[in-house]
């Protein structure tokens, strides 16, 4: 595409009003100075575009309105025929209906926005391939953990378990044997101390097996 020719454009005020305000009465319909400047194909110089309409406007030919920081323009609607009822109705209606396809479509981007939302507070791609790879990995170790748990479950003979067995019931009739020794020594001891069983116990540091809620029955259903 040949680039523009700058020399071609319109650079004087007076020889774009006419443009302009034909250009607004055709399409009658709101424009800032930009969109009239690419609308018109930039044949005329943006900052003649800007001072022309400012200049119509303050001249009244055309209307001039501020739209939050930018001005729009467009034509006098006195400059147009009245419409007829019917035309007036015909309006009306497309007015209506293009008040529900903005109503629909403002729905619809609502729904768009909930989900694109939905998506951005989901991981991205690679931060879940990671997370996915570091569960794995874990899932693999605690198996392989598991695994050799029964594996070393499995590797204890009858005769091992017995020979365990054997030893914890003999320290347990050790534990008894002796505990009932402790009680008739101390018993014995009773009998010529002027004090009570509980002065006796702390002097000499005797800990019972009460004290500590130990309960020697326990250990016999193990």
């Amino acid at each position: 595409m040949p680039p523009k020719d700058k020399k071609k454009q319109i650079k004087d005020v007076k020889q774009a009003e006419p443009i302009l305000l034909e250009y607004l009465k055709r399409q009658n319909r709101p424009y800032n100075a930009n969109d009239l400047y690419a609308n018109l194909h930039e044949a005329i110089s943006k900052t003649v575009v800007v001072k022309a309409l400012a200049s119509m406007g303050e001249a009244n030919i055309i209307r001039e309105k501020l739209y939050g920081k930018q001005k729009i323009y467009f034509a006098l609607q006195t400059d147009f025929d009245k419409l007829s009822p019917e035309e007036v109705a015909a309006l009306d209606k497309e007015l209506e209906e293009l008040k529900k396809q903005h109503a629909a479509l403002s729905t619809s981007c609502s729904q768009v926005e909930g989900e694109l939302s939905r998506l951005r507070a989901q991981p991205l791609t690679s931060d879940a391939e990671k997370q996915l790879a570091t569960i794995v990995a874990e899932n693999e170790r605690k198996a392989s953990k598991l695994q050799g748990l029964k594996e070393d479950g499995k590797q204890m003979s009858e005769a091992d378990r017995e020979r365990i067995n054997n030893k914890y019931r003999k320290y347990l009739q050790v534990w008894k044997r002796r505990k009932r020794t402790a009680g008739e020594v101390l018993d014995q001891i009773l009998e010529g101390y002027n004090k009570p069983k509980k002065a006796l116990y702390e002097s000499a540091g005797i800990e019972t097996d009460e004290e500590v809620k130990v309960d020697i029955r326990t250990f016999e259903t193990v």
